[in-house]
Parts: structure tokens; sequence; C-alpha cells
């Protein structure tokens, strides 16, 4: 049995969210989830999209805090952002990027 693993990756790559806001998003890989499908529909508690949304961001560029320094990409500030709803798009663009990607290299796969 011959398996290919030069196609699939775990890194981040850059991804243009809007009005020239960048975030870098990595792959959720499906070791670290509990994704349940109804009815072809992904349904995901809080906990599991927050889980999510931190570890598929990585990092951004473009966020600034009401100081109007740079906002840093930690695991405080992006609970901060979904626990208190402050930006739910980003939050919904990381999770769908980062399963996206995912999927992606499932279908580069063939799986």
């Amino acid at each position: 049995m011959k398996i290919d693993t030069t196609k699939v990756s775990y890194e981040a790559t850059w991804e243009e969210y809007k009005d020239g806001i960048k975030v870098k998003i990595r792959p959720y890989p499906a070791s670290m989830g509990a994704i349940a499908v109804d009815n072809g529909v992904i349904e995901l508690t809080n906990m599991e999209q927050f889980k999510i949304f931190d570890h598929c961001a990585t990092a951004w560029e473009g966020i600034t805090g009401s100081d109007d320094n740079p906002l840093p990409c930690t695991n405080e500030v992006k609970k901060a952002i979904f626990d208190f709803e402050l930006e739910p798009e980003l939050v919904r663009f990381a999770i769908s990027k980062g399963l996206e990607k995912r999927r992606q290299r499932e279908a580069a796969l063939g799986n």
C-alpha cells in the first residue's frame, strides 16, 4: 500500500478577509474535532466553533484595537471576539476557510 503524504499540509496560508484585512488560516484536522453531520448539515456546538476558530486563525493583518495598535492574534483575544460576538463575520470566515482547506486536501487525496 502506498500513502502519499506530500499532498497534505498543516501549514497556514494568508487569505483575504475584507477591506484589506488578511487572516492566516490553517486547515482544521479531523483528529481535533467532534463534528456531527445531520442530514448533510454540519452541526457545531459553540465550544467546537471556538476550538476551530482558535486553531485555524493563526495570525491577522489590518485588525487593530481601540488604541489603533495592531491587535494580537492570541487565544485570549480570539476568545473575547468569539464570546462577545465582536466580529462574528471574522469567526465564520476562519471556521469556513479552515474546514474548506481540510476538504480540499481530502479531495486532493481522492477521499
